[in-house]
């Protein structure tokens, strides 16, 4: 056949543009204003101008804060899920009075889910290195020297928390980052532990040169003696302090 007799491709019909459903956007800011709730409610915990069993009003809070309510109820939402604030029957919503066993509890999860993530890193340590654990291991030493107790808490956070992204496992990472607002405020609470900060560096130094060895055995169990000794330390200042539920101290050392 003749190219002059071939058919022509049928055309691909033009459909009509259609416009985005109106949750395709989130508006801007909503998130950001959320955090800083979240973050204002765990630094109060922090500072001791909140405290366990405190009642919290989201109209109240918002009205201080000179924000809508719909940025509150969303910081109320993550603090409910992640376990610093419950649903009091007959008082409304409350932060959470945190017993030896919530502790224990908190410590076990956080212990399997982190061993899994560290195993995960040491897996790929080869391929992927170690991202920013040497460097956050070494400003730790820095604030240690400086005694700088508020910078090696966010250190601490930000030392784990790298350890869940270079696990390479979004779920994982994604439910241990639901963790962190109550994993930070254990970090600062019942802080008289270590008579000595720049332990913290050498214990976060430790766990790296297990993950580095690129064994996941033994970067799991480096991970999980970590934390369970941490559980152990926190249970111990809280029975010294002849309390049910970690307080918040006087000075700010990290314990993790």
């Amino acid at each position: 056949m003749s190219t002059a007799h071939r058919r022509a491709p049928p055309s691909t019909p033009v459909l009509p543009a259609q416009r985005p459903q109106a949750d395709a956007f989130t508006p801007l800011g909503r998130e950001l204003l959320s955090e800083q709730v979240t973050r204002i409610v765990v630094d109060g915990l922090l500072a001791g101008t909140l405290h366990p069993g405190d009642r919290l009003v989201e109209e109240e809070i918002a009205r201080a804060l000179r924000i809508s309510r719909s940025p509150v109820r969303e910081a109320f939402a993550e603090l409910l899920t992640s376990g610093v604030l419950v649903k009091d029957p007959g008082r409304g919503t409350t932060i959470r009075r945190w017993s030896v066993r919530d502790v224990e509890e908190f410590y076990a999860v956080r212990a399997l889910l982190e061993g899994e993530a560290a195993s995960c890193v040491a897996e790929r340590v080869k391929r992927a290195g170690l991202g920013a654990l040497p460097g956050i291991v070494q400003t730790m030493g820095e604030a240690a020297l400086k005694r700088d107790e508020s910078t090696l808490i966010d250190l601490d956070l930000q030392f784990h928390r790298e350890i869940w992204r270079l696990s390479g496992n979004g779920f994982l990472e994604k439910v241990l980052l639901g963790l962190a607002p109550q994993y930070r405020i254990f970090l600062a609470l019942n802080v008289d532990i270590h008579a000595d900060l720049a332990e913290v560096a050498t214990l976060h130094a430790d766990v790296v040169a297990e993950i580095s060895s690129g064994s996941a055995a033994r970067a799991r169990s480096a991970v999980r003696a970590h934390l369970e000794a941490s559980s152990r330390r926190m249970i111990a200042g809280m029975q010294a302090d002849g309390t049910t539920s970690p307080t918040a101290p006087k000075r700010r050392r990290s314990q993790d």
